[in-house]
């Protein structure tokens, strides 16, 4: 099968924040492009318009139970069965800390049976597969301004709130490492730092979203963490050119991705205030924020000769208008998952397969 000419790739999370962006980039470049998402915090709403493209085309299935491609007309579209799949971009994973305690499970779930049953898929087709993981494996420094390589440790508390995603990560990883040596799965990893752009919801717990959220109100935020806490945003845009850099060159890797450069909260403050027109108090508590790593890119730089080039106020700007004019989607509660379902349900639901999550990786 020859991947280099074979046009067919898979997005799962492709109704996401990202998921959705690199999709739009994908269908534009002549990439035939099936979304695979369930909804859990994607949105039909941010691919309507590729659905009416030949080149792209939508399963709503849960990836943590197994998929047969062959089973679904919208694979044979593009002619699956005998001309395979030559990439995976796997990103479906709920990301919003707001939503941790709620769906622990869940999280837990697609860091874990999803990545295994996508690189099920991968063994399949023999394709090369893209796992999205995250700075969240880095843990937290001891100092503000520490620039993490893609070599160092760190340290996760394995047993608090948010563990289902910060572990969930770092065990996914972990999952395509071995899929990679012993399965000869072609996997390339790219650990993302706080991303920002159009679409990203604005009620997901994290502080850009309070931030926008209350500047479109006009209305008071508390916010807790320091003025002087130091934060980084890397733009949509770049991120999806190194995406593709990474699936077409790169080894396993694993890739930093982000932007290195440092704001304070309180100029973030200032920049959404100036865009915005908006006066709205902000209130900083001074209680020392979790102090998040920036990244060292020096491995893409070298390999690719990428680099973040958005400046932070053309992203804000872009950022906002879309928010403006889509606050009704944007509002929404990150996680719809299966509404109406309970997490004991959705646990439950979900267990019927887990007594299989490594039964085919190294065989019966």
């Amino acid at each position: 099968m020859d991947k280099k000419n074979n046009k067919n790739v898979i997005v799962t999370g492709g109704a996401g924040f990202i998921g959705s962006h690199l999709c739009e980039s994908l269908v534009k470049n002549g990439f035939n492009v099936l979304c695979i998402d369930n909804f859990s915090s994607g949105d039909e709403s941010y691919i309507t318009h590729l659905l009416q493209l030949p080149n792209f085309q939508l399963i709503n299935h849960d990836l943590t139970n197994e998929i047969n491609l062959n089973e679904y007309r919208e694979a044979k579209k593009f002619d699956i069965e005998f001309l395979g799949v030559s990439q995976i971009y796997h990103l479906a994973c709920p990301t919003s800390p707001g939503d941790y305690d709620k769906f622990a499970m869940s999280t837990l779930f697609a860091n874990s049976h999803a990545t295994k049953n996508v690189l099920d898929i991968a063994v399949e087709y023999n394709s090369k597969v893209l796992f999205s993981s995250s700075s969240v494996v880095y843990g937290s420094p001891n100092n503000e301004m520490t620039f993490v390589k893609e070599e160092d440790l760190g340290i996760v508390d394995n047993l608090n709130e948010k563990a289902c995603y910060n572990e969930g990560k770092r065990f996914s990883e972990s999952i395509c490492y071995y899929y990679s040596k012993y399965k000869g799965v072609d996997v390339k990893i790219a650990r993302l730092f706080s991303i920002y752009g159009p679409r990203m919801k604005i009620k997901n717990g994290r502080l850009i979203a309070d931030l926008l959220n209350s500047a479109m109100d006009n209305k008071p935020l508390t916010l807790d963490c320091r003025k002087e806490d130091i934060k980084s945003y890397c733009y949509i845009n770049d991120l999806i050119e190194a995406l593709y850099l990474i699936m077409e060159n790169g080894s396993f890797g694993p890739y930093n991705i982000g932007n290195p450069s440092p704001v304070k909260m309180i100029e973030v403050l200032k920049t959404i205030r100036d865009i915005t027109l908006s006066d709205f108090k902000c209130t900083f508590t001074e209680k020392k924020h979790s102090i998040k790593p920036l990244p060292d890119l020096s491995r893409v730089k070298k390999e690719f000769g990428w680099f973040p080039l958005t400046p932070i106020e053309k992203g804000f700007k872009e950022t906002i208008a879309f928010t403006k004019a889509n606050r009704n989607n944007l509002n929404i509660s990150s996680i719809n998952y299966k509404e109406g379902v309970d997490e004991e349900m959705q646990e439950e639901e979900t267990n019927k397969s887990s007594n299989n999550l490594f039964k085919s990786i190294f065989g019966n």
